[in-house]
């Protein structure tokens, strides 16, 4: 049996299909990126343009050239949409990329995201500045021979801060004017040689200010170290050179009253075993100071059941001695290596501290490791590596101010210096400002060792 031949009919009909059909769909060619894929700084592709084909691309939206190099700057995602349909007719085929382009210097936790850089503060209003009430506080005397820290709050009539940005400049001192960021800012005068009184005249918009000082020479300092094994009172306006490391026994509670100045040894840290009571004003606060200028001391280590330390009015500046005691003590979780000015655990120890500054220090401020309990009521922390890392335990931070971590200077970095991070145990924090870091506001989230982590945020100010 001979083999079927179709007619010229049935040919040309069948040829006229084909035609009609148009091409075979073409597989979609996009080269230099890949889906889902990372790049570091920039990346450039190209869509194929097949003949036969009418194709069209968008980058994120935007129409984008086909047939050459694309080129993609700037840190963010990116979805490339490409779509060919046959110019004779015929079902269109779409093809989707998504691709990421990361900041040089952003790790893989902030992939897409683009470096920021803080903005300077932008001052408010002076009618809106002059609803509140500007508050210095400053030692009432002081040696000669110690940076002299001043500390400045704008406040409301009720006492709550006043979030409103505004320099306070004092006419005496030009070269050191204190800005406020949403309330709260500080500076260091330089030491004040000579016997006699300064007065910080701070001006805020038509508010007010005047801290006097008297200026001590001759200081005459009564020196500790040691261990304290019985109960000890220094009493109000003391002169306290800590000399070396200082023990407060388990047993011991050490009481300190106001105006008192209490300047520290490089590297001497206070070992809290038992209690340290802290008592000064915003009249006549508590001082901690380096003892040499440029030379960190240590810090407060709470390790008992038994560590308690109370604080109100008090000044703490220029801890941080040790700037890699994280990554030489085992046992602790931290991002940072620098050592914290109080380091507060484990469970049953405790930090409180209220109408505090916590000002100027090399290293981190806060840390906790598996309990602790800190509560901080209108603080102020600015200036440090990171307030610092916090697991297990409880953190209350009520009306106050977590600022410049660690500088104001507009270079980009990416090492974990948050205005605080948060990753196992009990948090609260209200109505308190938190910016101007290099990295987040709060990093919070993580629950190592089957700990959990509640962090709870309620009227509070994020900026920069």
């Amino acid at each position: 049996m001979s083999p079927s031949r179709k007619s010229p009919g049935v040919l040309a009909s069948t040829l006229a299909l084909l035609l009609a059909a148009g091409p075979s769909p073409a597989a979609i060619s996009v080269s230099g990126v890949a889906n889902r894929t990372n790049y570091t700084g920039s990346a450039s592709f190209t869509v194929a343009n097949p003949g036969g084909f009418t194709t069209t691309a968008t980058l994120n939206g935007n129409a984008v050239a086909v047939g050459s190099a694309v080129a993609v700057t700037g840190a963010g995602f990116y979805e490339l949409v490409v779509t060919e349909t046959p110019t004779g007719g015929g079902a269109s085929t779409v093809q989707t990329v998504l691709f990421v382009i990361r900041a040089p210097g952003r790790g893989s936790t902030e992939t897409g995201l683009p470096a920021f850089t803080a903005v300077p503060p932008v001052d408010d209003a002076p009618s809106a500045v002059n609803t509140g009430v500007l508050v210095l506080t400053a030692p009432s005397s002081y040696p000669d021979e110690l940076a002299l820290p001043l500390v400045a709050w704008l406040r409301k009539s009720d006492g709550d801060p006043l979030w409103l940005n505004s320099p306070v400049r004092a006419e005496a001192f030009p070269d050191h004017p204190i800005q406020l960021r949403r309330g709260f800012g500080y500076t260091l005068l330089p030491p004040q040689t000579g016997a006699g009184s300064i007065a910080y005249d701070g001006k805020a918009a038509g508010l007010a200010a005047t801290a006097d000082i008297v200026i001590q020479t001759g200081t005459e300092w009564t020196p500790a170290s040691g261990t304290l094994s019985a109960d000890t009172d220094w009493g109000a306006n003391a002169r306290v050179h800590v000399t070396g490391d200082l023990t407060v026994a388990a047993s011991a509670t050490l009481a300190i009253g106001a105006g008192t100045v209490v300047k520290l040894a490089p590297g001497a840290d206070l070992n809290i075993n038992g209690i340290l009571q802290i008592s000064g004003t915003a009249a006549n606060p508590v001082v901690f100071a380096p003892a040499t200028a440029g030379s960190a001391w240590g810090g407060f280590f709470l390790q008992q059941p038994t560590s308690a330390i109370g604080a109100a009015g008090a000044i703490f500046f220029g801890s941080g001695a040790d700037q890699t005691w994280f990554d030489t003590h085992s046992g602790y979780a931290s991002h940072r290596p620098e050592q914290a000015l109080f380091l507060v655990g484990p469970a049953g120890a405790s930090l409180a501290l209220t109408d505090c500054a916590l000002i100027e220090n090399t290293g981190q401020i806060l840390h906790n490791d598996e309990g602790g309990d800190i509560a901080l009521t209108r603080c102020l922390l600015q200036g440090a590596t990171t307030s610092g890392e916090l697991t297990g335990g409880t953190l209350a931070i009520d009306r106050s101010a977590l600022l410049l971590f660690p500088t104001a200077d507009p270079t980009f970095a990416d090492a974990d210096n948050d205005g605080i991070y948060l990753t196992s145990g009990q948090h609260n924090l209200t109505r308190t400002v938190i910016g101007y870091t290099k990295d987040d506001g709060i990093d919070t989230g993580g629950s190592p060792g089957g700990y959990t982590t509640n962090t709870t945020v309620q009227f509070c100010w994020f900026e920069s």
